[in-house]
């Protein structure tokens, strides 16, 4: 199963890959030792759907409710999130290969070019700022944003995604592949 192969984005459905015996098995043996990573994965799986289907606001929330369950649980203050978003070694250690993974679609994404180009801190505030934003509308206020216009916030999501499977797989590849689970496969 190609783990490195993520790509996220509104098309035609392809048949997934078969999926190999042994990771179905390491799958049940880690899902006790990894059950309080249910809820996280739950919104990267929504956040997923949401991608495929073009959702990009309902994908950026899905993402974004990832991190924040993980990494500023309870907090809504934008400083405090952000502080707390910047403090989190796994979250700010996953932008390098973020950055890699989202090469590809470069050319396609409009925008994703210069949000890529941010460095790691700005692109947390941007991220931030965006949440908020969606978070709060004014019709009367200029510049607000219309709800069936995903596509204006497909590049934040995007980037969420890829940040979230860095995340994920650093979080939970070493609950599946460990000694402990290694002598339950024998």
């Amino acid at each position: 199963m190609p783990w490195r192969d993520w790509r996220v984005c509104a098309s035609e459905r392809k048949p997934p890959l078969p999926i190999q015996y042994d990771i179905v098995a390491r799958c049940f043996l880690a899902a006790i030792p990894a059950s309080d990573k249910e809820i996280p994965l739950s919104f990267i799986a929504r956040g997923r759907r949401a991608m495929g289907q073009g959702s990009y606001i309902d994908a950026f929330y899905s993402y974004f409710f990832f991190f924040e369950t993980q990494f500023a649980p309870g907090y809504s203050n934008p400083k405090e999130v952000t502080k707390r978003f910047k403090a989190s070694p796994d979250f700010m250690n996953a932008f390098a290969e973020a950055r890699k993974l989202a090469m590809p679609e470069l050319k396609r994404v409009r925008g994703l070019r210069e949000l890529v180009g941010k460095s790691n801190e700005e692109i947390v505030e941007h991220l931030v700022k965006t949440r908020g934003m969606l978070h709060h509308h004014a019709q009367r206020k200029g510049g607000s944003w219309h709800p069936e216009k995903h596509d204006q916030f497909e590049k934040e999501a995007l980037m969420l995604s890829y940040l979230a499977y860095v995340v994920a797989q650093r979080q939970n590849l070493p609950v599946m592949f460990n000694e402990k689970i290694d002598q339950l496969m024998l």
